[in-house]
């Protein structure tokens, strides 16, 4: 186990735990930092591919992957040990957790499951697609047969809430589940929709053909959308933009971009827990060597880590590690 500070700090002002994954230790692995001082603990998990994108719990406790043997992993930050969840899993899955922290959402096989973070069994089961949560967990949103549909977790209880809305290929809901956001194609455009829930009522957001679907992350306090739209290939990867769009009551859309070079296999985009900021990986200037960077609004791009590469950040609260 390796902690050390690396030499490049950046006076930012921001704070919370990141994690990635990173070749520090030759081999992939899961990296934590510390953002408020560019600390860094190497967790030291057994099974990790340049794959598992890691995700951080909501209490920032925990951070789960997909091993290489398949299997769902969780590391706790603070006893520093890891456990696995379940049995292994056919392809590649990208858990997201419960806003109650209990439970992993994945998609496999055409559905949508909930996987006890503890005991590891199955707890619920559905058909659809690109299903998120809506606001405490109680809710999700997801696609069924083509159409937008919302879920009651508790009553099983379900209705379509977008009618045509032509094919969807991202989908990313808000932690106050007041509004959502999708990607959708049809009569030969891509459109950007952001819907709010309560009264089904859509603004469209003019975005490029480019734009990643899978990028699409709300910001904890529900006000912003971020999202990456492909470039020009270069050495290493393309040039990608994040744009971060400030969504205003009154349906007025602001949107500041900054440019960057990365792979989308490996750029991950993530919140800061105070919505200020959002992670990336991109190329280090001159280099093939990749670095997380933090993009903030009306401030520019700042790089948080150094040594060594480390891709797919995940951003949570402070962990106590």
């Amino acid at each position: 186990m390796l902690e050390y500070t690396p030499c490049y700090t950046a006076q930012h002002g921001l704070g919370g735990t990141i994690a990635a994954l990173s070749d520090h230790m030759q081999n992939p692995g899961l990296i934590l930092v510390n953002v408020s001082n560019g600390a860094i603990h190497e967790a030291p998990v057994s099974s990790c591919t340049w794959a598992s994108a890691p995700v951080i719990s909501p209490d920032g406790s925990r951070v789960a992957f997909q091993g290489a043997d398949g299997r769902l992993r969780a590391y706790d930050v603070r006893t520093r040990e890891e456990k696995a969840i379940g049995d292994p899993l056919p392809g590649l899955v990208s858990p997201r957790w419960a806003p109650s922290g209990e439970a992993l959402m994945i998609e496999t096989g055409g559905a949508t499951k909930l996987i006890d973070a503890v005991t590891g069994e199955e707890a619920l089961a559905f058909e659809g697609l690109l299903a998120c949560w809506l606001g405490d967990g109680y809710r999700t949103l997801f696609v069924s047969r083509g159409a937008l549909t919302r879920r009651d977790m508790a009553t099983g209880d379900g209705a379509t809430i977008s009618a045509d809305p032509g094919r969807i290929w991202g989908l990313a809901g808000s932690s106050d589940g007041a509004r959502a956001a999708y990607i959708a194609s049809g009569s030969g455009s891509i459109v950007l929709r952001i819907l709010d829930t309560f009264t089904g009522n859509e603004t469209e957001i003019g975005v490029s053909v480019d734009i990643w679907p899978w990028s699409l992350t709300w910001s904890p306090d529900g006000r912003r959308l971020a999202y990456c739209i492909g470039g020009e290939p270069q050495r290493w990867g393309q040039a990608v933009t994040v744009a971060v769009a400030d969504i205003g009551r009154d349906g007025d859309i602001a949107t500041q971009e900054a440019t960057i070079a990365t792979d989308p296999r490996y750029a991950g985009l993530a919140w800061s827990p105070d919505s200020r900021a959002v992670a990336v990986a991109a190329r280090v200037d001159g280099s093939g060597h990749y670095a997380v960077h933090a993009f903030e609004p009306g401030r520019g791009l700042c790089q948080l880590t150094e040594t060594g590469n480390s891709v797919l950040p995940d951003w949570g609260p402070d962990a106590a590690m």
